[in-house]
């Protein structure tokens, strides 16, 4: 079904944020018959950027990177990184040992994140991202040791690309890798290629990052409001007005992936409720 994607028990628009979905088969109700999954809500987003503060946002950057422009302390962070690493596109599969080390050392420090990836897994999406035109891979490599300290999974469109994926051995985080990879990344799509914007993402919910925040700090990045949709199964639905009065016990209990899972959906209920009657 073109324009929609099953990800994560949630079927969600695939079109570019600036695009608004044809949501025909969301009020016919075919939405639910499109994947072998069982996806518990339809989620998608209108009005992107639309120029005033909503409860739902993208997070973009859509000039020119300028590292002039910066604060003093944050353009030593990022020449800090690029002295430290070698930065450079990369093919997955050639890679694909290195990227899975990175990945499993990083996910051992996130909080309730569930089931990683398994190796066998992990390697297999490498092979056949290789042979995907629109999936670029960038590697940080240290220039001391030459291992790959970090990495990234972009989607690349015509006009825009999506930073999809970065995860950062934990022992090189001190040395800025994380400044050298996104800067060059930036330098590459918005200066060299002239993409209109790199979108980072939508507001995060599943688990606590600051790494929007980072990117708005550091490299200029802003929110790109806009009014997010969701409509449920219809147990979920009644799942989530059951247990919607208790959420905030719920969320101080979620020290498990399934608790953390539930208490995340009502906070997307949450959210979806600030846009009635908006």
């Amino acid at each position: 079904m073109n324009g929609w994607k099953y990800y994560n028990h949630a079927i969600i628009a695939s079109t570019p944020p600036h695009v608004n979905p044809d949501i025909k088969c969301v009020n016919d109700g075919s939405v639910w018959g499109f994947s072998k999954g069982v996806p518990l809500f339809v989620r998608w987003t209108t009005d992107f950027d639309c120029g005033y503060e909503t409860e739902w946002w993208y997070c973009v950057k859509d000039d020119e990177m300028d590292i002039n422009k910066l604060k003093k302390k944050r353009r030593y962070e990022i020449t800090s990184g690029i002295k430290n690493f070698e930065v450079r596109v990369i093919s997955p599969r050639e890679f694909s040992e290195d990227l899975f080390s990175v990945y499993h050392n990083a996910f051992q420090n996130y909080v309730n994140a569930g089931k990683g990836m398994s190796k066998e897994v992990f390697i297999s999406e490498c092979i056949k991202h290789d042979n995907d035109h629109r999936i670029e891979y960038y590697g940080a490599f240290d220039k001391e040791d030459g291992k790959l300290a970090g990495y990234a999974l972009n989607h690349v469109f015509d006009d825009y690309v999506n930073f999809s994926i970065m995860k950062f051995a934990p022992k090189y985080l001190s040395k800025r890798v994380s400044a050298a990879l996104v800067y060059t990344m930036l330098c590459d799509y918005l200066n060299t290629r002239k993409k209109k914007y790199v979108n980072d993402g939508e507001r995060s919910i599943r688990h606590v990052t600051n790494f929007q925040e980072y990117l708005i700090k550091y490299f200029g990045f802003r929110r790109a409001y806009c009014k997010l949709h969701v409509q449920y199964r219809n147990i979920v639905k009644m799942g989530i007005n059951l247990l919607y009065p208790w959420r905030s016990i719920i969320k101080k209990f979620a020290v498990n992936s399934l608790i953390n899972n539930v208490s995340a959906l009502l906070e997307l209920e949450t959210i979806r409720r600030s846009f009635i009657d908006k």
